[in-house]
């Protein structure tokens, strides 16, 4: 394969080919779960179109050079590409010299870099030479960059341990905010992370806010996330012997999207990381840390990539009129073809292609009456290519144009009857049966047409179990006053009340963490309850909330959950903009994430309403007043933060669902100690509501 390249650095911003570009990029390990550092052919080509797939255009080979036919494919699918040299003494500490400045080290640097250099000079795909990865400074990284340049100097070196020797200012995973302040202090080179966006387990949050930074100037080239695929191996659960037989029929990647099967994890095996084969001293599940599993399915916060790093823009400028802007840096706006959808509540009402003149798209315009009207935009590729089939969407949008009303209690439809029987308030309506503990507030049985429905209680709960990276920044014990905050809450009183036939109960506590929480249930006619829930704090030092809402324990028996709402996959406030808003339907199974190392999951955000239906058992529906996010498992919080694999989550006899108005994010800057950004999590010092309407049919 052939390519024109032209690589220049003209003061603080990176060209090809006479033009500023930026590098949405990813980390990418040689890794194999089965057969370790040797990548076949079929898995590394199936890698790199689900990178084009995710509008990755940028490649650092972390952290050596890759094997020829890397670079024949990165020509091939059009990459660019930063060429990692064999050189890394990390443990040696970054700053120190000892390699570096040591003469009789010299030699070993230098082959390393004009081997690499020699190797792979003729691939225009590669546009920076890279002298290695947190190594050392000094003589010999001058040395490096002298014999790299005699051999071709028509490229950019780059080297992140002295950056008196590279083309390209390079810092990693910081803060977006602080990543601007560095960009700022550099004046002479372009400026760029070659790590960031650290994607252990659950994670990747606030992506937007990087690259609406990133792409607002021209003096930071780009970034690449940390990293590809999770490095896991398969064991056996039992721990006998894997039985690995190469199939290459079984690897065709003839199609464009499917995991490799011959790779996939077997019922009685699990990922494998740090410490699994008792080894030690070990990093843990620090390698977990990738867009797709081992096995390449994909994390779900792959999609949130395809999404951020999408390059059209798309701005609604009137009721029929779309604004685009191309950041593509060689591909003009008429080489794809456009469509839309309007949804009103959910479901599609109208939908056609979209025709361009210049940057403005041009669609039928439509009309809700009562429901919410959503467009969705869509760009396609107009010609099958080697890495998606023909009409492939490689950008969307979503606009809500108009909201829907919202849901209400119907005032006509009879009283519901109530009664007091010991420490239980039971209120009958239409076949609904709803009984509540009078000490504790708890609704502790829901029956429709004489049928359970609850396995325990639905009540107040705050606690959200940590992701892997949140792990590591103190938040079990920041946040740690709302572990047991709801089971620990002191009735002050209750009152029941009704008015224009709509039967209520009013509960106040006093939370532990010092303040006020009142929950009020209330029936109407028809056998609808909703709950509404204030929070008004006394104090101004309380923790973060991880969460605002409830849980409750369901029967068995349900397994389905249908919503309207962002999906299918997982997402979380600050990661939930690569998920279009929808109607999905899946099985619990689907719901619940499995990653390697057992972690909060299964998020959905936005959600206007939820069913949930199963076997010979009464449809539970959901309705929000305003957004609200669900999740549900067949295990408990305490499970997950107990256990280091997926086999070990007992499957309990109920479903757990929780229903929140509100969830702290995931983050993930960095995974040793980096937070999630303000904007994303629960504060405790502010006053807050939330209503939900529950039913069963």
């Amino acid at each position: 394969h052939t390519g024109v390249r032209n690589v220049e650095v003209r003061g603080e911003v990176l060209y090809v080919n006479g033009k500023p570009v930026k590098l949405k990029g990813v980390n990418y390990h040689e890794h194999h779960p089965r057969t370790g550092r040797y990548l076949d052919a079929e898995t590394l080509e199936y890698d790199l179109k689900m990178m084009k797939r995710a509008n990755i255009n940028f490649i650092r080979t972390s952290h050596y050079p890759h094997i020829p036919l890397f670079y024949e494919l990165c020509d091939k699918y059009g990459f660019y590409v930063m060429n990692d040299a064999n050189n890394e003494s990390h443990d040696f500490g970054i700053g120190n010299k000892v390699l570096g400045d040591d003469p009789q080290w010299t030699k070993a640097h230098v082959d390393r870099a004009v081997s690499m250099v020699k190797r792979d000079r003729n691939h225009p795909s590669i546009i920076i030479w890279s002298l290695g990865n947190e190594a050392a400074g000094g003589a010999n990284a001058v040395a490096m960059r002298e014999a790299v340049l005699s051999i071709d100097s028509t490229r950019p070196v780059f080297y992140d341990s002295d950056r008196s020797v590279s083309d390209i200012y390079d810092d990693s995973y910081l803060h977006p905010l602080r990543m601007v302040e560095v960009a700022d202090m550099v004046k002479d080179k372009p400026f760029m992370m070659r790590e960031y966006a650290h994607a252990m387990g659950n994670s990747l949050g606030n992506l937007d806010e990087y690259w609406e930074l990133i792409e607002s100037r021209e003096d930071i080239a780009g970034a690449a996330i940390w990293q590809w695929n999770d490095h896991g191996i398969a064991r056996k659960i039992d721990h006998s012997p894997l039985k690995y037989a190469y199939n290459s029929q079984a690897l065709s990647t003839s199609s464009f999207d499917k995991p490799l099967s011959n790779i996939a994890l077997g019922e009685d095996e699990y990922w494998a990381y740090g410490g699994s084969f008792g080894d030690q001293p070990n990093n843990g599940y620090t390698c977990i840390n990738g867009l797709f599993r081992a096995d390449r399915v994909p994390n779900p916060h792959f999609y949130q990539v395809a999404r951020t790093y999408q390059n059209i823009e798309f701005t609604l400028v009137g009721n029929n009129k779309i604004k685009l802007r191309n950041k593509h840096f060689f591909t003009s706006l008429d080489e794809f073809d456009y469509s839309y959808e309007w949804m009103e509540g959910g479901v599609i009402i109208n939908k056609g292609k979209a025709s361009l003149a210049d940057d403005i798209l041009t669609i039928e315009t439509t009309v809700a009456e009562r429901k919410e009207l959503i467009l969705t935009i869509y760009a396609h590729i107009k010609q099958e290519q080697p890495w998606a089939e023909k009409g492939f969407v490689v950008a969307w949008e979503q606009f809500v144009v108009s909201p829907g009303e919202k849901n209400t209690l119907s005032t006509d439809a009879g009283k519901p009857s109530i009664s007091l029987t010991g420490n239980e308030i039971r209120i009958e309506a239409a076949g609904s049966d709803y009984v509540f503990d009078a000490k504790t507030g708890a609704l502790i049985s829901w029956k429709s047409n004489g049928k359970e429905i609850l396995s325990g209680a639905l009540e107040p709960y705050f606690w959200k179990p940590a992701n892997v990276n949140q792990l590591q920044n103190n938040y079990n014990n920041r946040l740690g006053a709302w572990r047991d905050a709801a089971k620990q809450r002191i009735l002050k009183e209750y009152r029941t009340y009704q008015d224009e036939g709509i039967q209520s109960i009013e509960f106040k506590y006093d939370l532990p963490v010092g303040a006020l929480y009142i929950l009020t249930y209330s029936i109407d006619g028809t056998g609808r309850l909703k709950i509404n829930a204030h929070y008004s704090p006394y104090k101004t030092d309380i923790p973060l909330m991880p969460k605002f809402g409830f849980r409750a324990q369901l029967s068995p028996s349900y397994d389905t959950f249908a919503w309207y709402g962002r999906g299918p996959h997982e997402n979380y406030p600050d990661r939930k903009s690569g998920y279009m808003i929808g109607r999905y339907k899946l099985p619990i199974d689907s719901i619940m994430v499995d990653y390697a190392k057992p972690q909060d999951n299964a998020n959905r955000c936005d959600v206007r309403s939820l069913s949930i239906t199963g076997k010979d058992i009464p449809l539970i529906k959901i309705q929000g007043i305003d957004l609200f996010n669900f999740r549900a498992w067949t295990y408990l919080e305490e499970d997950l933060e107990k256990a280091d694999y997926p086999f070990q989550l007992p499957d309990r006899d109920y479903i757990n669902l929780n229903i929140d108005s509100e969830i702290h994010g995931v983050g993930g800057n960095d995974g040793w100690g980096a937070r999630t950004m303000d904007q994303y999590t629960v504060d405790g010092n502010k006053e807050r509501s939330f209503e939900f309407i529950i039913e069963a049919i």
